[in-house]
Order: C-alpha cells, then structure tokens, then sequence
C-alpha cells in the first residue's frame, strides 16, 4: 500500500506537468477549462495521496 501512495504522488506531478505544458500550447477558451479541471485533479490527488502517506507514517 504504502508503495502505491508513492506511486499515485509521482503520476500526479507528472499530470500536473502535462497540463501545465498543454497550457503552455493553448489554443481555445474551451481548451483552459480541460486543462484547469486536468490541473485541478492532479493537484487533489497529490494532496490526497500525501495526507494518505502521513497518516501511515502517524499510525507505525
């Protein structure tokens, strides 16, 4: 479990910087709000996922 945490954070950087590139190259308005809701997930699940780590951390 604790390695999927890590794993989950890693692929959540790594959206974040997927979506930061794609908003780099925007081409239309409707584009930004695909891009702003990818953003918005990666960032939930980084944030999620290291309140996850330290809960385990807590209970060991």
């Amino acid at each position: 479990m604790k390695n999927s945490l890590y794993l989950a954070a890693i692929l959540s950087v790594i959206s974040i910087l997927i979506q930061f590139y794609k908003l780099i190259s925007l081409k239309s308005s409707i584009d930004f709000i695909d891009i702003l809701l990818g953003l918005l997930t990666g960032i939930e699940l980084l944030i999620s996922s290291f309140i996850k780590i330290k809960d385990n951390k807590e209970k060991q």
